[in-house]
């Protein structure tokens, strides 16, 4: 069990750093980064904004990236966010 949870670590962080930004927002909305701290990090600089956008928009990202420095910027908050403000 413990390889086959490092072989999805190794393929996430792979994912995180493919260059098509299409398929870093993937992973970004994708529910199977709960938990994964430092692949969040790493997803939360990304410097396409699709990215960042799809990690603001995600459920599972916990809330440290609801903080006014990463969420205030209006690009990066949510559209059902910007329909209750």
């Amino acid at each position: 069990m413990h390889a086959v949870t490092e072989t999805t670590e190794a393929q996430m962080l792979a994912l995180a750093t493919d260059p098509d930004p299409a398929v870093r927002a993937r992973l970004a909305a994708s529910s199977a980064i709960a938990g994964r701290w430092a692949l969040m990090r790493q997803l939360a600089s990304d410097p396409d904004l699709q990215v960042r956008r799809a990690l603001a928009d995600n459920p599972v990202a916990p809330r440290v990236y609801s903080v006014p420095a990463f969420r205030s910027h209006p690009a990066l908050v949510p559209e059902r966010e910007r329909v209750r403000r």
